[in-house]
């Protein structure tokens, strides 16, 4: 009996192994990623239907780079890889940073390993509003874009640390993400470095696209699309409150 279980668990790890663990399967950002992966962008479309999309161009002409603040809604895949399609380099990482918490996420900081970001990062992200960030390659460089970028629950000492690497050369390389829950933390060389090296850290592959983190009531969900032109997804979920905010 006992070597009938064995057996069992082993086979059920050697499946898990070749399909992938079944939370990837099933989770939202994760199909989602999926789909983006295949997604063909109608750019007028996109431009008719999506409000977000609207605001980020300029009298309606999309925008090469973007830097802005949308709502949290119109922050989709279909409208970050429309983001992407529209930069002139061939590798971009395009962040849409939701904020589905309750207070406003302040104080970003960003280090970049290679590769460059046009503007400065919104100085906060309201409650229910998103961040929309055009990371690109620089130049002539052979190097994609790889860094970290953190933003502060307002009131907190909490950050929410996101990581992205787009390779330049596929095939030896591939995309990585990671998100962590930090307090005190600031986007520099060694909250870079600790993240590149954590254990943790996912290979964007057509076996995984989706990651999360927790910590102190707040969660971060994230996704990034397998494309030298990468969408990357985070959404932050909390709901933080005082003694004073309760009972006044």
């Amino acid at each position: 009996m006992l070597s009938q279980k064995i057996i069992i668990s082993i086979g059920l790890i050697f499946l898990t192994h070749c399909f992938g663990k079944s939370n990837k399967e099933t989770h939202r950002l994760e199909h989602e990623a999926r789909i983006a992966d295949k997604m063909v962008v109608d750019h007028a479309d996109l431009l008719r239907t999506n409000q977000g999309f609207r605001n980020l161009t300029r009298a309606g002409v999309p925008q090469k780079r973007v830097v802005g603040v949308i709502s949290a809604v119109s922050a989709t895949f279909g409208l970050l890889k429309g983001i992407a399609d529209n930069v002139d380099f061939s590798r971009v990482c395009v962040i849409g940073f939701k904020n589905l918490g309750n207070r406003k996420l302040v104080d970003p900081t960003w280090y970049l390993s290679y590769g460059i970001i046009r503007e400065a990062l919104p100085r906060y992200l309201p409650a229910g509003e998103a961040g929309v960030f055009t990371f690109e390659k620089t130049g002539y460089s052979t190097a994609g874009t790889a860094g970290v970028l953190t933003y502060t629950v307002a009131g907190t000492n909490h950050q929410i640390a996101v990581y992205w690497s787009v390779p330049f050369f596929y095939g030896i390389n591939y995309n990585e993400l990671h998100v962590q829950v930090w307090s005190g933390a600031k986007a520099n060389e060694a909250l870079y470095n600790s993240m590149e090296a954590d254990e943790e850290k996912l290979t964007v592959s057509n076996s995984g696209h989706w990651l999360s983190a927790s910590g102190w009531g707040i969660t971060v969900h994230a996704a990034m699309t397998n494309a030298a032109k990468a969408s990357l997804l985070v959404e932050v979920e909390f709901n933080i409150t005082t003694p004073n905010e309760i009972f006044g």
